[in-house]
């Protein structure tokens, strides 16, 4: 998924209108007796997959400084946000899925103290940065990869010009 792709995605995602409106069709209704705005989502939980698990704990637990909510030494959780986490899982025992050599899965953390999270990570020599802060669109981002090869976003949204 290129850049462009993954902005309209979260800009879906991030509207006050809300997409649960746009999906309120009456097959919904008339298959499930549900519709979206009545079926609750609780929490959500990203799950990242490692052949060793210490470096990813490293990274988010000491680097990072995210809270450590679970540990179950093949499995750990970090919380991101009020109701969001990360898992960071070791392939074999029960993962349901396998290593890949190449992740094209980011994660995305959105805060308004990115100069600093900047900052913070640059005083870090195993932090790999795979793009320096910037402005494009509506965010201002910068990028890391963490010790499996994934890609750790950090972005604020822009204010829009009126």
């Amino acid at each position: 998924m290129n850049l462009k792709k993954l902005l309209v995605l979260v800009l879906v995602m991030h509207s006050d209108a809300g997409i649960a409106q746009n999906l309120d069709t009456p097959s919904i209704k008339e298959t499930s007796g549900y519709t979206l705005a009545n079926l609750s989502i609780d929490s959500q939980i990203t799950m990242f997959y490692y052949t060793d698990i210490t470096p990813a704990v490293h990274f988010y637990g000491d680097i990072l400084g995210l809270e450590k909510t679970l540990d179950w030494s093949w499995v750990v959780f970090f919380q991101t946000g009020s109701s969001s986490f990360i898992g960071l899982v070791t392939e074999g025992h029960d993962a349901f899925h396998d290593v890949q050599p190449s992740n094209a899965v980011m994660l995305s953390l959105v805060t308004n103290d990115l100069d600093l999270w900047y900052e913070r990570l640059r005083q870090w020599n195993e932090v790999t940065f795979l793009k320096s802060i910037s402005d494009s669109g509506p965010i201002r981002s910068f990028m890391v990869e963490d010790p499996g090869g994934y890609t750790v976003e950090f972005f604020q949204w822009l204010t829009p010009t009126e």
